[in-house]
């Protein structure tokens, strides 16, 4: 039997596309609505290498609306990318179809709860907003990714941020206790209102009951159970937390626990509530180089075991060679071997005779591995941020 295969034409694409643009445009103001390649390319790049390949980008500025443009891209059969602040280095925030970017007051709502034992915020402020208003209080956020002070709240959830000195149990999967999402479908799920979860329950039964299935089945094998806990022991923030089908019962909580890290597949992330955790106000700051990869593993596998290292970097030559001849990199990066490494590790504690106490503590397990060149632990603020 022969079989034909239809594939729209460019001419097809495009009017597929401007019948959508006329379709946004009654309900977005039309300013809002942006068609031309310029403003298109521009507005839909992130941090990344890739090149955005959108052909509409809209900007939002409520949930209302979030759940228009998803209604009418799904009516169009387009897809939808949200774009936050665009720090992604991986492409998280490039697609083709409609690029949505979000703004307006209404995404950026924060409010202290429990003393500062956690935070809700709405998506558009940035990592770095929320620790300024966790700060008087001595707490901040565990995700602690190197844009944090540019990265949207939406973008740290997810992509499921962690960051240097976040450990597994401190990222934003470990540390959410509640979020506000919109489904494809213009469902809007506050797990912070039991009025919200109630009618969800009812209305996507058949999800909820789907996800509770899926867990089942997992369980019902113990050597993949055993082998997505071993994974997710350590880091592992790319793609999809599977381990929330291991580690939670209600189906709900499986599902909040997915939408974090599934880079806004699953909907979209309006706010969320993390729990937070204490600023140790001293520190010390060493960059030490190792002659190899090896015998940096090594100091590492040793400062695991101190239980007072907060932070511990490793980056090979490559990664130096790039940023040797940067502005404020040390001079000695360029005087290195070809196999060398550097090892950046920070400890942190509340009070200067602990600091020192740690500080011996991390020398001492270091103690005859062979190093590049002498290091010293700086304290100063300054020091170390550079």
């Amino acid at each position: 039997m022969d079989v034909t295969y239809c594939y729209p034409t460019m001419d097809d694409v495009m009017n597929t596309f401007e019948s959508l643009a006329s379709a946004l445009k009654t309900v977005l103001p039309e300013r809002r609505v942006y068609s031309d390649p310029v403003r298109v390319a521009a507005y839909s790049s992130d941090a990344s290498m890739f090149h955005p390949r959108a052909r509409l980008v809209v900007d939002v500025r409520s949930e209302t609306e979030v759940g228009s443009v998803l209604a009418l891209a799904a009516e169009h059969g387009i897809g939808v990318t949200f774009h936050g602040a665009g720090t992604s280095l991986n492409g998280q925030g490039v697609g083709e179809g409609v690029t949505v970017r979000i703004r307006g007051e209404a995404f950026r709502r924060c409010e202290v709860l429990e003393q500062g034992g956690a935070v809700r915020a709405g998506c558009m402020l940035t990592g770095g907003e929320v620790n300024a208003r966790l700060a008087p209080y001595g707490r901040a956020m565990g995700p602690d990714p190197a844009s944090l002070a540019t990265a949207s709240m939406g973008g740290v959830v997810t992509n499921n941020a962690a960051g240097m000195c976040c450990t597994v149990d401190q990222n934003t999967y470990a540390t959410l206790q509640g979020l506000r999402f919109i489904l494809a479908d213009g469902t809007v799920v506050d797990t912070g209102d039991m009025d919200s979860v109630a009618r969800f329950r009812t209305s996507h039964a058949s999800l909820l009951e789907g996800l509770a299935s899926l867990r089942e089945e997992l369980l019902a094998h113990p050597d993949e159970v055993d082998r997505i806990r071993r994974k997710y022991r350590i880091k592992n923030t790319s793609g999809y937390a599977i381990n929330a089908l291991v580690d939670f019962e209600d189906p709900l909580e499986i599902l909040i626990h997915l939408m974090v890290g599934s880079e806004g597949t699953l909907g979209f992330v309006s706010d969320v509530t993390l729990s937070t955790l204490e600023v140790l106000p001293l520190r010390a700051t060493a960059l030490i180089f190792f002659p190899d990869l090896l015998t940096g593993a090594e100091a590492v596998a040793r400062l695991r075991k101190t239980g007072v290292v907060q932070a511990a970097e490793i980056m090979d030559r490559p990664t130096l060679r790039a940023v040797e001849s940067l502005p404020g990199a040390p001079s000695v990066i360029r005087e290195l071997g070809g196999k060398s490494c550097s090892l950046l590790v920070e400890t942190r504690t509340t009070t200067e005779e602990l600091l020192g106490k740690q500080v011996r503590t991390v020398l001492d397990a270091l103690d005859g591995l062979p190093t590049e060149r002498p290091f010293v632990f700086e304290t100063g603020f300054e020091k170390c941020e550079a």
